[in-house]
């Protein structure tokens, strides 16, 4: 059950989610919510009340309901009415992702015996804080014929209600109802395929419609209470979190110099300090109420080697400020969350930036591996909110490159009877240095060599690595080499005088079609990556080449494919490269992908020919 309710939060919360099945045995024939805005001494509150009628279509099934609610919301009533008697669980939500959370869960299993069978299931919460509760979903994990979502706003109260990722199954009505004093917005849903975990899918803040409730300001007895009326009062309301947090910079300032003390540049000293909350201080996910909104005290996290993006990034900050560098917090929320032109505290990470030389550089210490000035693929582009006193400063992470990930093999091949033989240099920068050496050091020391090992083969018998040596395994360098010895058996294939030989030794990108019958949503890569394969072969003596294959040149907007063989003197040259330039691939354009990569495919499969002179 427990593994039940984590999928289930999984699809409310996660990337990989929002897909279409409109073959789903239990649907939602009717959904009605209903929030209302409300105030008590003084403190305005929100009510939710949802029912929802469920039906079976075809055969016998269950489904879980799980109702979340943590440390500023309450459950206050549940309905359940089905074929027989349920008792719903309460109880704490436990994530393996998250080292603490106040997230609780009400959760129970809903059976339908037959087909045709109908159940309701009704809801009554209390959202106490109105400015940590700022967003609607009107997708379900079912599949929706029809639903009402009713935002009921009394005329003393400003809220701006913000649409997002609308289709055309979508109709919104205002009332006004002046006798009563109130604005209902009421949305109906109708046709709304159910959101199913896809691997590789964009955001659902980018795809799933929703609302985002911006309360603006309340008159309550002739006084008016600002809540988000500007992006200053985001500011505001973010500062007054971490003007909790007191650092004890003497600790701090006493530990970092004895830690720089060898180094002798600016460079080496923001290298080293970075580098060391990297992989001295373990990442933990920490939530409980507005307190996940405040750092923990620098001496703290130096003290107990771990905290949350906020604890790291305020320990990083710290450190650096003990040296004299401008450093300072930063409110972040990952792939494209947070808008500079709404006004709400869409962030879910923090991070640090340091000012330097008239520039921002932004430095994440949750993510290893990376130098300052690299940026991950989630914060890119991500509009940022970086602490300025009394002001603040909205700027954004820099868009990078490809070849910021770049994935490079260089190789020179000499035949030995029917296998390639040759000596490998790899080089890996940005995220393609972060995935493999996070692959490798999150396992047991004794797995490390071997696991490092079978990526270098591929997986494949026919593939031996030996000799293996490796350097820039940190973040003070911003490449990591890889030298081996290959021995690849069976890649070349001696039919009388004539010899057929396979160079391409990864074959980057063969598997990756996309089966347009079942995916129904956008596929996303998980970084723009530069591959480059440079791979000779010298041409055994007393041999001439025949053919070499056909080259391949393929661009357009979201890729770059080109595959190249030239003779030069007693050699080979082989070079492909692949850039992915953009990671969001439209469905529309799934089938120019596959095109392009059954062309890749047919490109691996002719060979190099040589015969015997």
């Amino acid at each position: 059950m427990k593994r039940i309710i984590a999928f289930l939060l999984t699809l409310l919360t996660a990337q990989n989610l929002y897909a279409q099945t409109l073959d789903d045995n239990i649907i939602i024939d009717y959904k009605t919510e209903k929030y209302i805005y409300k105030i008590s001494s003084n403190q305005t509150f929100f009510e939710e009340k949802t029912t929802t009628n469920y039906r079976s279509l075809k055969w016998a099934d269950k489904i879980t309901v799980a109702e979340f609610y943590n440390l500023y919301s309450t459950i206050d009533m549940v309905d359940i009415k089905a074929e027989k008697r349920i008792s719903p669980i309460y109880e704490m939500y436990k994530d393996e992702d998250v080292f603490y959370s106040d997230r609780k869960v009400c959760y129970f299993e809903l059976p339908f015996s037959k087909k045709d069978v109908k159940a309701s299931v009704s809801f009554t919460k209390t959202h106490k804080d109105i400015c940590i509760f700022h967003e609607i979903i009107f997708s379900e994990p079912q599949f929706v014929r029809e639903k009402k979502v009713e935002i009921v706003v009394p005329l003393w109260m400003d809220v701006d209600i913000i649409e997002q990722n609308f289709n055309n199954n979508i109709k919104k009505e205002i009332v006004i109802n002046w006798e009563s004093q109130v604005v209902t917005y009421i949305y109906t849903i109708r046709e709304q395929e159910g959101m199913k975990r896809t691997d590789d899918a964009p955001p659902y803040h980018k795809i799933a419609p929703h609302l985002l409730l911006i309360p603006k300001k309340a008159t309550v007895k002739n006084e008016k209470i600002i809540y988000f009326n500007h992006y200053d009062d985001v500011y505001k309301w973010c500062k007054e979190k971490i003007a909790q947090t007191q650092n004890d910079m003497g600790i701090i300032s006493k530990f970092t110099q004895q830690l720089i003390d060898t180094c002798k540049t600016d460079d080496e000293k923001i290298s080293l300090i970075f580098s060391w909350v990297q992989y001295n201080i373990r990442y933990i996910a920490f939530e409980y109420g507005l307190d996940s909104w405040i750092p923990d005290n620098a001496q703290n996290v130096l003290r107990k080697k771990y905290g949350d993006c906020k604890g790291m990034s305020n320990l990083l900050k710290t450190m650096l400020q003990s040296e004299g560098f401008d450093a300072r917090l930063v409110w972040i929320g990952t792939d494209g969350l947070s808008k500079k032109e709404i006004p709400l505290p869409l962030f879910n990470h923090v991070i640090c930036a340091l000012f330097k030389d008239n520039r921002i550089i932004y430095l994440d210490p949750t993510v290893k591996y990376m130098v300052p000035g690299e940026y991950h693929d989630a914060i890119q582009g991500c509009s940022t909110l970086i602490e300025n006193g009394n002001n603040y400063i909205i700027d954004s992470v820099p868009e990078i490159s490809p070849a910021q990930n770049t994935d490079s093999l260089r190789c020179v091949y000499s035949i030995e009877g029917n296998s390639l033989v040759g000596n490998v240099d790899m080089v890996l920068s940005g995220e393609c240095k972060q995935t493999i050496l996070s692959m490798i050091y999150t396992l047991e020391s004794y797995r490390r060599k071997s696991t490092l090992k079978q990526f270098l083969e591929k997986g494949k018998s026919q593939e031996k690595v030996s000799d293996i040596w490796i350097q820039g395994e940190d973040s003070r360098h911003n490449q990591l080499n890889i030298n081996y010895n290959a021995f690849r058996e069976n890649s070349v294939n001696r039919i009388e005088d004539v010899l057929y030989i396979d160079l391409d030794c990864r074959k980057d990108y063969v598997s990756l079609t996309i089966d347009t019958a079942k995916r129904k949503i956008d596929f996303v890569f998980p970084y723009k990556k530069r591959t480059i394969r440079e791979e000779y072969l010298l041409i055994p003596e007393g041999f001439k080449v025949v053919s070499v294959p056909d080259e391949l040149n393929i661009e357009n907007d979201n890729y770059k494919i080109t595959s190249v063989y030239s003779i030069e003197s007693n050699r080979i040259k082989y070079m492909k490269e692949i850039i992915i330039k953009d990671v969001w691939l439209k469905k529309e354009h799934f089938s120019q992908w596959n095109s392009d990569i059954n062309l890749l495919k047919r490109n691996y499969t002719e060979q190099i020919i040589l015969q015997k002179e």
